[in-house]
């Protein structure tokens, strides 16, 4: 491998590096991050409920602002990361 090939790819491998630990050093700083995740995602989930005019089967009686966790509602599905939501 030439010099200025070897070159680039240090760099590139640098640069990713650089960029990866930036991104798990943001990340570890920011705790409050998952639980406003999480307010987003119940609040987000409200508003759809909002949206139907019509629950015959009252699917969506469990999801409600005094009740389970927005993940125990009923049709809610999160997965084992922070609690976030993984399908609606």
């Amino acid at each position: 491998m030439d010099i200025k090939r070897r070159s680039s790819v240090i760099g590139s491998c640098s640069f990713l590096l650089v960029l990866l630990l930036s991104r798990v050093c943001f990340s570890a700083s920011q705790p409050e991050t998952a639980a406003a995740e999480a307010t987003n995602d119940r609040r987000a989930l409200l508003s759809f409920k909002a949206l139907i005019s019509d629950d015959p089967f009252r699917a969506l009686e469990s999801w409600n602002t005094t009740s389970l966790h927005f993940c125990r509602w009923r049709g809610v599905t999160c997965g084992n990361h922070s609690g976030q939501k993984s399908q609606p």
